[in-house]
């Protein structure tokens, strides 16, 4: 692929590193390759390694590795790991090294951090996981960012590349699929699976852009994401504020997964964005399961999943065009005042509630139904006959009009017109349409034709 993955922002650090104020008092020895153990080491990708292997060919290692001691003869790799490689490679025993005695596991991981951001091209997910070392050793987001002089937020965003799944490591390490400023947003999203499902989505979208071999912009899977894995707790089919909906699982208010309460969406606009897709349909699935026990204990039925998925559209969520039910909160067409059915039928259901059905949408929410084929009679136990109603309306309305001197007046004036042209008719014989007109422009005043300003 074309594309490249951006380099990092270089930190600004203008103060010694580490290593430098620890290898600035350790003596050089010649130390056997042998006993050098390469262990938690951060770096994936070591480059290629032919022009570092000709300078030790010609000059030998020029700048000493940095190692600690392990015990037993053994000593750890902290820095320098190409500079070991290559000499391995080229067949040297053993190599200038630098030994600290004792050297604690928050330097150890300090010191890699800071030269893994000194090097030329360090990748993000290999900076996270020097930060995420630093961290488990015990160091504080705060005494990173003092470490490696960067932001607190900066090191936060970096942690958060840890979350991405194997398969979205892999991709970004090898530059496909995922650059920096895009990999953070799939990194968002709480479940593997997920993440999974986005970047298999990305893909798509990117073989199918006017430029495939690039990167799909940060605004471009933004979109995406938003569109296809975040949900809005604002259009949530349950209880957000509900504690006690899920054991052990937080309102979705107090959630750390709402976007709201999440640093990494610091920047997002929505507070509301549920990150949590997983948690998502689980509350939906026990929302479903109160509304079935609550509905039937009201003596309502119950549509099952298989039915209510016939009914559907799968997309939408309203119900499909040939459904042998109708929902109670459409409007009925006929009547004038736009009145919906549940409140039509108010008096009825509430004495006869068996016959509303209960069924779960494809969105997750409760609807309540009817059968479509029942409706008519249902509306006229409740007093509503709207065909009546508008027919009474119609005559009701000629009545009106027809009383209406306005329209008795002109009904007599087309009355007496279509008289005159009659007796004309009978008048003129066999006369000709031409004679017939110049007798009839004959019959008005002069000024009958003429134009008034």
């Amino acid at each position: 692929m074309g594309a490249k993955v951006k380099k990092q922002e270089k930190s600004a650090v203008v103060k010694p590193s580490r290593a430098d104020e620890i290898q600035k008092v350790l003596q050089v020895v010649s130390l056997p390759v042998k006993q050098i153990v390469i262990k938690d080491n951060y770096r994936k990708r070591l480059g290629d390694l032919t022009g570092l292997r000709e300078t030790i060919r010609a000059l030998g290692v020029l700048q000493p590795i940095l190692v600690r001691t392990m015990g037993k003869g053994q000593h750890q790799l902290v820095v320098g790991q190409r500079r070991l490689v290559a000499s391995v490679e080229e067949g040297l025993s053993h190599i200038p090294a630098q030994v600290a005695v004792d050297m604690t596991d928050m330097d150890f991981y300090a010191i890699q951090a800071v030269e893994n951001l000194q090097r030329e091209d360090p990748h993000p997910v290999e900076t996270a996981e020097a930060f995420g070392r630093m961290k488990k050793a015990g160091a504080s987001v705060e005494q990173i960012a003092a470490d490696v002089g960067m932001s607190p937020s900066s090191i936060r965003n970096a942690l958060r590349l840890l979350e991405l799944c194997p398969m979205g490591r892999e991709l970004f390490l090898k530059g496909e699929v995922l650059s920096a400023s895009t990999a953070l947003y799939v990194a968002r999203i709480p479940n593997e699976k997920r993440q999974e499902a986005a970047l298999k989505a990305i893909r798509e979208a990117q073989k199918n852009s006017a430029y495939p071999t690039d990167f799909l912009s940060a605004r471009d899977v933004n979109e995406l994401i938003h569109r296809d894995f975040l949900l809005d707790l604002k259009k949530a089919p349950f209880n957000v504020a509900d504690e006690k909906l899920l054991a052990s699982v937080p309102s979705c208010t107090a959630c750390p997964k709402r976007s709201g309460n999440d640093v990494a969406y610091s920047n997002e606009k929505n507070k509301d964005l549920c990150t949590d897709s997983v948690c998502w349909g689980n509350k939906v699935g026990a929302s479903w399961a109160l509304t079935k026990m609550a509905a039937k204990e009201e003596g309502k039925q119950v549509l099952s999943a298989t039915e209510a998925k016939t009914e559907f559209d799968q997309y939408g969520g309203r119900l499909n065009y040939k459904s042998k039910f109708v929902d109670l909160t459409e409007p009925v067409r006929e009547d004038p005042k736009g009145r919906t059915l549940k409140a039509l039928l108010k008096t009825v259901l509430k004495n006869d509630p068996s016959k509303v059905i209960v069924a779960q949408s494809p969105k997750g929410d409760a609807r309540e139904l009817l059968p479509r084929a029942g409706i008519a009679n249902l509306l006229r136990q409740a007093g509503h006959d709207f065909r009546a109603e508008s027919r009474r309306e119609r005559e009701e309305n000629e009545a009106r009009r027809a009383a209406d001197p306005r329209v008795l007046e002109r009904k007599v004036k087309e009355a007496t017109a279509t008289d005159s042209v009659r007796r004309i008719r009978e008048a003129a014989g066999n006369a000709s349409e031409a004679v017939l007109l110049r007798a009839l422009a004959g019959s008005f005043p002069e000024d009958s034709f003429a134009i008034h300003d």
